[in-house]
């Protein structure tokens, strides 16, 4: 071959070489351009700014790639982007500041929603879709050069520093599923991985086929799991783990806090929970776990968006001035009392937390003055103390503490003075937040309760409020016999389950089917859980001359709270036995007067199973869960995410190790030391390489070196083994150009050791021994 043909050879094979390398470059910084936009799509102002944002990316893709032969060419492209860029946006900047307040409420809103702040969020204009849509694509025009760059130097760093507080934002407050940016993400990591670990970074085709069929594999495995949808094992885990937090900070009961799939351990044990000292002992609800939305299987909290909108600000409004909706009854009584001429007596009561669960400071709906609490929400008071509340007092109005029997005073339809004014604008405000946010019912079980709970004469337009109340007690002895241990409700709608034919539950069976029977006649109604201290026990206590009442496990309870209108949110018994009415001729009160589980035929027989002592007359089933292969996919999409997350640790120490070794490096050149920083770290790679010999002779370890180290020439060792002796021996300051000899033989050592490993050892160099 001639010299002029060889050299075009050499020509052609680096260009092709090239070409390979843009080519891996430009497919690396997709994937992870493409995996941060959707970390962060939550955080966008419609689809088009995901369009804009992706539109833009790949136009900047295609003229780096264009330009990517010439330097000169590609200086030009990025000055005209970035003049372009700033043009676009000073032009804009009214927009554009539309768009990024806009995105700035999402993350605000996320947090409040993720970890129950209450930021506020700013006022945006009505230029907010159009600015997200140009800031979004400016956003991508200055990330995909800034990728490509760091790619091109092989700066992982820079690229995390995008990249990990877009994830965390993703994950951790992003309502989308992100199993998509982890696939991308983790492909694009893995690609600049295998890249730089390859020689001379001749990654080409045979290097991107394979990165292609990762990601295949990694996202059918993904979509066949339901990685379109949110993962149930995922988002279960987070709830484990949120509740294992909180029972370390407060404790646990047999409270089921709104999963009603834990409804048969609610009067599990005796334990003591809480300990009550008031003079005059009476009846008490004292709330805990308040729900007011439905999710079929589970009562949850209101969601925080329920608190946006028109209802931005209603609360602290309402504080402003000096209404509470929990202890809205303390202050109506005491108007009421005022307009009625009789004073409202009111009665200190002291509770110890023994056993409860501590987050919830246990107060009645009639509560004021408590201690030792903050508001949270509409929905209970929570303990300021970071362990909880174990000892706490409020006041009571002495009397009735439920809804049956409750009449609003006339003054209400008509305020004279500053108080009752005060009052009405404030409860008519929250009124309509009220009948906005707990009322929501779906139409067919709405139509299904109308049918089956109300089939008399009268309507329920045309009954008050005690008339819907025994309409729907006697609904509820219709379809639900009451027992103490239930059996394991199904993972369904459990309301519509518990409206099919007979079944069996407890207070929370009562109290969900009664909230939302509540509903569908118009009255806002929330379920609600914490310890019930009865008429009957309270009587006993008062009798015998007891302040101090001791309640357990047995006084768990559930029940549906009712807005009464002018008198805020009260309790509503709703178990049969544990609450006075009179129908059919016959007074109901006190304990049950028939026996737990039974079961009657249709002549009225009990024909429960005599053989089972203490028994539900009901064949008891074991449960067995089944996983099946959908299952066994979703896990391996939650260990991808996880896998996800130790990379990024392992990255984040890796820097941080190689940061504090740069630094010590610095420090020797500037103490003169830098040559034994050389020897130190050749001592450390020979050691890593499993040298073995004497390191003070480095001259007789040349036969272990050509064996470990099979890319080192021999002259140039000794070369580097001449500088040392010449600095250590002679006491001679190397030159500059002498110190990068011992640079390159340092590095190149380094390289031969890693092109020497196999995938473990790999990992171990980079990771281990952050190299």
């Amino acid at each position: 071959m001639s010299i002029k043909k060889k050299e075009i050879f050499v020509l052609n094979e680096k260009e092709e070489k090239n070409k390979n390398i843009m080519l891996s470059e430009t497919l690396l910084t997709f994937f992870l351009f493409s995996g941060m936009l959707l970390f962060l799509k939550d955080f966008s102002y419609s689809v088009w700014c995901l369009a804009a944002a992706f539109s833009v990316g790949i136009i900047v893709m295609i003229l780096h790639w264009i330009t990517g032969k010439s330097e000169e060419a590609e200086g030009r492209m990025k000055m005209v982007l970035y003049i372009s860029g700033i043009v676009i946006f000073v032009v804009t900047i009214t927009m554009t500041t539309q768009g990024f307040l806009y995105m700035a409420d999402c993350f605000l809103g996320m947090c409040n929603a993720r970890f129950q702040t209450e930021a506020t969020l700013f006022a945006v204009g009505s230029s907010a879709g159009v600015g997200s849509v140009i800031l979004w694509g400016l956003f991508s025009e200055v990330i995909v050069s800034f990728m490509l760059s760091q790619i091109k130097k092989n700066n992982i760093y820079g690229i995390l520093i995008l990249m990990i507080p877009a994830a965390a934002a993703g994950l951790i407050l992003g309502q989308s599923d992100m199993w998509l940016a982890v696939i991308l993400s983790l492909a694009g990591f893995f690609g600049i991985f295998v890249v730089y670990s390859t020689k001379n970074r001749t990654f080409g085709m045979r290097g991107i086929f394979s990165l292609t069929v990762i990601a295949i594999l990694v996202g059918g495995i993904s979509l066949a799991a339901g990685g379109y949808k949110k993962s149930a094992e995922l988002e279960q885990w987070k709830e484990k783990m949120v509740e294992d937090i909180e029972k370390i900070r407060y404790g646990e009961d047999t409270l089921p806090k709104g999963d009603l799939r834990k409804a048969a351990g609610l009067l599990d044990g005796e334990d003591e929970t809480l300990k009550i000292t008031m003079n005059q002992p009476q009846q008490l609800y004292l709330r805990g776990f308040v729900g007011g939305s439905y999710e079929g299987t589970k009562w949850s909290e209101l969601p925080y968006s329920a608190y946006e909108g028109d209802y931005e600000g209603m609360l602290q409004w309402l504080k402003n001035n000096s209404f509470s909706p929990l202890s809205q009854f303390a202050a109506y009584d005491k108007i009421n009392a005022e307009v009625s001429g009789k004073n409202s007596d009111y009665m200190r009561v002291t509770v110890e937390n023994t056993g409860a669960y501590r987050k919830y400071v246990y107060l009645p709906a009639v509560a004021d003055a408590w201690e030792n609490g903050v508001d949270h929400k509409d929905w209970n008071v929570e303990s300021k103390s970071f362990f909880g509340a174990n000892r706490y007092q409020f006041q009571v109005p002495e009397g009735q503490a439920t809804a049956d029997g409750m009449v609003p005073g006339n003054w209400l339809g008509n305020p004279s003075g500053d108080s009752q004014t005060e009052y009405v604008n404030a409860e008519s405000v929250y009124h309509s937040f009220v009948v906005d946010s707990y009322t929501e019912i779906q139409d067919d079980l709405k139509s299904r309760i109308m049918e089956e709970f109300f089939q008399g004469d009268k309507t329920p337009e045309e009954m008050d409020f005690d008339e819907l109340t025994t309409q729907i007690r006697q609904g509820l002895r219709n379809h639900i016999r009451y027992t103490e241990t239930p059996e394991e409700l199904p993972d369904e709608d459990v309301v519509s389950w518990l409206l099919d034919g007979e079944k069996e539950g407890n207070a929370v069976a009562f109290a969900s089917v009664a909230v939302m029977a509540y509903r569908a006649v118009g009255y806002p109604a929330r379920y609600t859980e914490g310890y019930h201290l009865s008429d009957m026990d309270a009587g006993d206590a008062a009798d015998a001359g007891e302040k101090e009442l001791t309640l357990t496990t047995k006084n768990a309870h559930a029940w549906a709270e009712v807005y009464i209108s002018g008198l805020g949110w009260m309790p509503v018994e709703v178990i049969p036995g544990m609450y006075t009415e009179t129908y059919t001729d016959q007074l109901v009160e006190g304990k049950p007067s028939y026996r737990v589980n039974e079961v009657r035929d249709d002549s009225g027989a009990d024909t429960a199973d005599e053989g089972t002592e203490g028994g539900t007359g009901i064949e008891e089933q074991k449960t067995v869960r089944k996983y099946d292969w959908k299952t066994v996919l979703g896990i391996l999409v939650f260990i991808l995410y996880a896998m996800f997350v130790l990379y990024l640790i392992l990255e984040l120490q890796r820097a941080l190790r190689k940061k504090i070794r740069k630094n010590q490096k610095k420090q020797s050149a500037a103490e003169g030391f830098l040559v034994e920083w050389y020897v130190a770290e050749m001592e450390k790679i020979f050691l890593i390489g499993r040298v073995k010999g004497d390191f003070s002779d480095p001259t007789a370890l040349y036969d272990e070196i050509k064996e470990g180290f099979p890319g080192i020439r021999p002259e140039e060792y000794f070369r580097a083994c001449e500088l040392i002796q010449k600095y250590r021996f002679g006491g001679i300051k190397l030159q500059a150009h002498e110190l990068r000899v011992l640079k390159g033989i340092t590095e190149k050592f380094e390289k031969c050791l890693y092109q020497k490993q196999h995938f473990p050892g790999k990992l171990k160099l980079r990771y281990i021994y952050a190299r």
